[in-house]
């Protein structure tokens, strides 16, 4: 599992508010896409996705306070995938067929 973490924030700010999840438990990721905005003193700024997977956990809903440092989400890195699926474009194929699963 991959750990998103907030990041450093500006000097002297210790606190951030979860404003938006861009996406939900489940759902497909891409390295760089913009995971979650968080909010520092009227500031809004994303958090960036670290790596290609399936956002497994969110650890805080919309309008927590979170800390410098903590853990926001968990990631299924795609090379973590244990279940016999790869994905296209966000979709579920076999590793064993070249299809793509009914959903």
């Amino acid at each position: 599992m991959k750990k998103v973490i907030l990041s450093e924030l500006k000097e002297g700010m210790e606190l951030a508010v979860i404003s938006y999840w861009h996406f939900e438990e489940g759902d497909p990721v891409e390295q760089g896409d913009n995971l979650v905005e968080v909010t520092v003193h009227n500031e809004i700024h994303n958090v960036l996705c670290p790596c290609a997977g399936i956002l497994n956990e969110m650890l805080f809903e919309e309008g927590d306070e979170v800390e410098e440092g903590e853990v926001l989400a968990t990631i299924e890195e795609k090379s973590e995938n244990n279940y016999g699926f790869e994905y296209d474009e966000g979709v579920p194929t076999t590793k064993y067929k070249d299809e793509r699963i009914a959903g």
